[in-house]
């Protein structure tokens, strides 16, 4: 340990230092010399963890009369104890993280979904007179759990369809009867249709 913090009145910190730290000249200089290779072989080691790769690559990399004894062996006891500690963190995180979050809703593959379109650019001048939720569409599959990958049609290609569920709803028929005002039939006079002009 090179410098302990020590607290002071305040809350405040400062750094007190070591007897430990080397006070020569030449002891300072081998001493910054060690750390450099600690901290080279540190990153290699950061290196090679995420990857699926042996360590023979990092033991050649190793600077000369480095001890390189069971070394793998180390390494692996390493990555271990740093997923193990990353797991814990991240557990830690979500939990209270999630306090004040909802259950993401569960929607089933080919169910029909709304689209919220605040983040969608209308075509009409003021969007106050938008609508809140497009037209329906439909859900492929899921992408982790707090997205869904959505069909969109063809006039919709710049659009991402991965969307986060905060942005997606499920469509809710109405059980209000005679609610939706269906489409009058065509009138068809002598075989063409007719519409009627009406006059304010």
């Amino acid at each position: 340990m090179l410098k302990q913090h020590v607290p002071r009145e305040g809350g405040g910190l400062h750094q007190q230092e070591s007897s430990k730290f080397p006070t020569s000249p030449s002891a300072r200089l081998n001493f910054r010399i060690k750390i450099g290779i600690f901290s080279d072989l540190v990153n290699q080691i950061q290196k090679y963890l995420w990857q699926e790769k042996d360590y023979k690559e990092l033991l050649k990399r190793l600077p000369r009369g480095s001890p390189t004894g069971n070394i793998s062996t180390k390494l692996q006891q390493v990555q271990k104890v740093v997923k193990e500690e990353l797991g814990s963190e991240i557990r830690c995180f979500k939990k209270w993280e999630d306090r004040n979050r909802s259950i993401p809703p569960d929607f089933q593959p080919k169910e029909k979904l709304c689209l919220a379109s605040k983040n969608i650019k209308p075509l009409r001048p003021a969007n106050k007179l938008s609508e809140r939720w497009l037209e329906p569409f439909e859900a492929v599959k899921e992408i982790g759990s707090y997205a869904y990958h959505v069909t969109f049609p063809q006039k919709w290609m710049l659009v991402h369809p991965v969307c986060h569920v905060s942005l997606l709803e499920q469509v809710k028929q109405s059980t209000i009867p005679k609610k939706a005002q269906l489409q009058p039939p065509t009138v068809m006079v002598e075989g063409k249709d007719e519409w009627e002009v009406v006059n304010f």
